[in-house]
């Protein structure tokens, strides 16, 4: 508590500031709606110049770009030309915390957050519009694509093989739907991602989204602070999702709406991030009541295929 209301605190003196901390002293394009503002947490990578010029061609400019930087960061956009409304504010490090200093300052009636490296265009920045104005009680996102590759982020391969082990996966995990089980949420508390191809409508309600781009309309935004722990903000995605639709609220994705992500790295991730994604959440799991039994099967399943991945490749 003490820390949501230090994150308040913090906001409302950016709020209060805010025209001041504009980079550039220049009016917004003309062609502004004023009416979307979105919120950017980043620790300074260049992928971020590549983002903000992507979201300088969209057909309609936002109100405010709300970039915010760890305090430590030797990082700025003071340099960076454009037209853009951008606001750099610094907070402390962490991405869900900076997302949520963003979010409690920003003053449009319609909030986008994105991480530093989404890459989305203006005619999907439309859809998820139309999309959202269709209710009140809603947030939206994007389907999710490889980039460079083009390939859906969650690709379901459809040979026999790959049916034959999803279908026992989803029996151990305990999915409560017919396959594909995209958008789902299955027992042990593990996601499954949404395959745009399978989407039989342009809009498919989902248990939970990627936290790597939403679209919020600014009175259901989550202000206090959700994910305490340390380290890198592995599932806090589940999270969020979880406690906008304890607010009452559905989540929607739009299958005419596409945003680009980098494709990772085919590396093994060090034992060290995969040991604490599991930590993480197994502490997901019990806050919201889903079946520990289930969770461990899961976590048995991947480190063992962990060790296979690190022996042989």
């Amino acid at each position: 508590m003490a820390e949501a209301t230090s994150v308040r605190r913090y906001a409302h003196k950016i709020r209060k500031n805010k025209m001041q901390q504009s980079l550039l002293d220049r009016p917004i394009f003309d062609k502004t709606s004023g009416s979307l503002s979105v919120v950017i947490p980043t620790v300074g990578r260049d992928c971020i110049l590549k983002t903000l010029s992507v979201i300088e061609t969209w057909n309609e400019i936002p109100a405010e770009i709300l970039i915010i930087i760890p305090y430590e960061a030797p990082f700025s956009l003071v340099t960076f030309a454009t037209g853009l409304n951008i606001i750099e504010i610094r907070a402390p490090r962490g991405q869900v915390a900076q997302r949520l200093v963003g979010f409690n300052t920003v003053s449009s009636e319609f909030v986008l957050q994105m991480d530093d490296d989404i890459i989305i265009d203006s005619e999907s920045i439309s859809a998820l519009l139309e999309a959202i104005k269709n209710s009140s009680s809603c947030v939206v996102a994007p389907t999710l694509y490889q980039y460079p590759s083009g390939l859906p982020w969650e690709f379901m391969r459809q040979d026999v093989a790959a049916r034959v082990t999803r279908w026992i996966i989803g029996k151990l995990l305990g999915v409560t739907s017919t396959s594909p089980h995209i958008g789902k949420i299955t027992r042990a508390g593990v996601p499954f991602g949404v395959d745009p191809r399978f989407m039989q409508n342009n809009t498919l309600e989902v248990d939970w989204a990627p936290g790597g781009i939403l679209l919020h309309r600014r009175k259901n935004l989550i202000l206090d602070q959700y994910f305490p722990y340390e380290g890198r903000a592995s599932h806090e995605d589940l999270f969020h999702s979880l406690l906008l639709r304890r607010k009452g609220l559905k989540i929607f994705t739009v299958r005419s709406a596409k945003a680009y992500h980098p494709t990772p790295e085919a590396n093994v991730e060090p034992w060290g991030l995969l040991i604490h994604g599991l930590r993480i959440n197994l502490e997901f799991v019990k806050q919201f009541g889903f079946s520990k039994s289930r969770f461990f099967i899961w976590a048995s399943i991947k480190i063992f295929f962990y060790l296979v991945k690190k022996i042989f490749m």
